[in-house]
């Protein structure tokens, strides 16, 4: 499978990025080192993982926000390039 995404249009690579890191992140990220990015929708390193914005309302955070990040490894763990912030409102739902 790394062969095909070396060689594909980068549209067909997003779409199978997930899966293949999935099932070995450690050889999918040393095939293109320092040069993966992933948007993830918390302030890192608070909330990694999935169920961001569930897990931020249950812990009463007032502000939260975005990362990018270089991807390793490790989930959600790789250098921040930068972060943005907003704030948590008293009404708001995961979805909002």
């Amino acid at each position: 499978m790394l062969s095909y995404l070396r060689s594909s249009p980068i549209h067909n690579v997003i779409s199978l990025l997930s899966r293949l890191y999935e099932n070995s992140p450690e050889s999918f990220v040393n095939t293109w080192p320092n040069s993966i990015l992933n948007i993830h929708p918390s302030l890192l390193p608070s909330f990694p993982g999935t169920k961001t914005h569930e897990r931020a309302l249950e812990a009463g955070v007032k502000v939260s926000g975005c990362t990018l990040h270089f991807v390793t490894a490790e989930l959600d763990a790789g250098p921040i390039i930068g972060q943005a912030v907003v704030p948590v409102l008293d009404n708001d739902t995961p979805k909002t």
